[in-house]
C-alpha cells in the first residue's frame, strides 16, 4: 500500500519528474569533473558507459513491456543511476563491470519491480552492491596503483586499458609503464611556455595541497550543490541534515573519549562519499521514507550505520550497504509514521 502510494505520487508528478531528475543531474557536475581532474579520463569514461548502457536496458525493458520508448525521456531517473555508478567504480575497471552493473541496476532493481516510483532499493546501490558480491576483486583494484597516479595517464592509454582484456596484473605493469612514459613527457616539455605559465600561477604547494585536500573539495562541491537544491526545494533538507548531524555526533563521541585515535570530527563528514550519499543517494523519494518524521528516522538510522561500517577509507562500500539496510527498514518507518483514518 505504501508503494502504492509513492507510486500515485510519482504518477502525479510526472511533468516534474523530468526536469527535477535533470537539476539533480546537473547538480553533480562541478563535483564529476573535479573527480575527472583528481582521478583521470577514467572516471569520464565510466560515466559516458553506464549512461549508454543504461539507455539500451531501458530501451529493451520498454519494448519487451510494450510501453513507448519516448517515454526515456520524459524519465531522466536511469540517468542520475547511471551517473552514481560511474562515478563510483575504480577509475580503471574493465568497460564490462559498468555495464553488467548498470544493467542489474536498471533491468533488476528498477524495473523487475514496475518501473520508477515501485522499486524497494535504490537501483544504483543494488547494481553497485550486485558488483562488490560477483567481483570483489575488480572493484577493490584501486590497491594496485596509487589514486595520485590515475590522473597521469592520458585519454587514449585509459581507453585502452578499460577495453582491453589484460588481468589486472598486466594492468598494474602496463599502469606502471604508462606513468613512466608520461613523466617522461613532462619532463621534455617542463620549458614549454604553458608549463612555464602553469607553474607561475600554481607552485608545487598549492598543487600538492590540492591533491591533498581532493576529497574534501569533492564533498564541498556535493555540499554546496546539495544545499542548492535544498533552497529550491527540489530535495528535502531532514534526509541531509539528520545523516550529517548524527555522524557528527558519532564521531564527537568517538573523539571525546579518544581523542588520539581520529581527527577533528567535522573532517569526516567531507571525507569519502559523505556528502554525495547525504544529498543525492539518501534523498530518493522512492526507497527513503514518507513523513518527515520518518525521514528523520531514516536519516539517522543511515548516519548510524555509515559510522559503524566506514572504517576511514575513501570507497563507497560503506554507502552502499548504509543505503539497502536502511531502505530495508522504509516500510516499517512509513508503516508507524504514517497517519491511518
Amino acid at each position: 500500500m505504501i508503494l502504492y502510494k509513492k507510486f500515485i505520487i510519482c504518477e502525479k508528478n510526472k511533468l516534474d519528474t523530468s526536469k527535477i531528475m535533470l537539476l539533480v543531474l546537473i547538480a553533480i557536475i562541478p563535483s564529476f569533473i573535479l573527480q575527472i581532474c583528481f582521478f583521470g579520463y577514467g572516471i569520464l569514461l565510466q560515466a559516458t558507459l553506464a549512461i549508454v548502457t543504461a539507455l539500451f536496458s531501458e530501451i529493451i525493458v520498454f519494448i519487451l513491456r510494450g510501453i513507448s520508448i519516448l517515454k526515456i525521456l520524459q524519465d531522466n531517473s536511469s540517468f542520475i543511476t547511471a551517473m552514481l555508478i560511474g562515478i563510483n567504480l575504480p577509475p580503471l575497471s574493465p568497460w564490462w563491470i559498468v555495464s553488467i552493473g548498470t544493467c542489474f541496476a536498471i533491468i533488476i532493481a528498477k524495473h523487475i519491480y514496475g518501473g520508477l516510483g515501485q522499486n524497494l532499493f535504490n537501483p544504483a546501490m543494488v547494481g553497485y552492491a550486485a558488483l562488490l558480491i560477483s567481483f570483489p576483486m575488480h572493484m577493490t583494484n584501486n590497491s594496485l596503483i596509487k589514486t595520485s597516479d590515475y590522473n597521469k595517464i592520458n585519454l587514449l592509454d585509459t581507453i585502452n586499458i578499460i577495453f582491453s582484456n589484460r588481468s589486472l596484473q598486466k594492468d598494474f605493469e602496463y599502469q606502471k609503464n604508462i606513468i613512466n612514459y608520461t613523466n617522461k613527457i613532462k619532463l621534455i616539455n617542463k620549458y614549454s611556455i604553458l608549463v612555464a605559465l602553469y607553474k607561475k600561477i600554481f607552485t608545487k604547494k598549492h598543487i600538492r595541497f590540492l591533491m591533498q585536500c581532493k576529497w574534501q573539495l569533492i564533498n564541498l562541491c556535493y555540499l554546496i550543490a546539495g544545499l542548492l537544491l535544498v533552497w529550491k526545494d527540489i530535495i528535502n533538507y531532514i534526509i541531509p541534515f539528520s545523516i550529517l548531524l548524527s555522524l557528527f555526533f558519532l564521531y564527537t563521541v568517538k573523539w571525546f573519549f579518544l581523542p588520539i585515535a581520529i581527527n577533528c570530527p567535522i573532517s569526516y563528514l567531507f571525507s569519502g562519499a559523505n556528502m554525495l550519499c547525504a544529498f543525492f543517494i539518501a534523498t530518493d523519494p522512492v526507497t527513503s521514507a514518507t513523513t518527515n518524521y520518518g525521514k528523520l528516522i531514516y536519516g539517522i538510522l543511515i548516519g548510524i550505520l555509515l559510522f559503524f561500517i566506514q572504517k576511514n577509507t575513501y570507497y563507497f562500500n560503506e554507502v552502499v550497504f548504509s543505503i539497502l539496510i536502511a531502505n530495508m527498514f522504509v516500510p516499517l518507518i512509513d508503516y508507524y509514521t504514517i497517519k491511518r483514518n
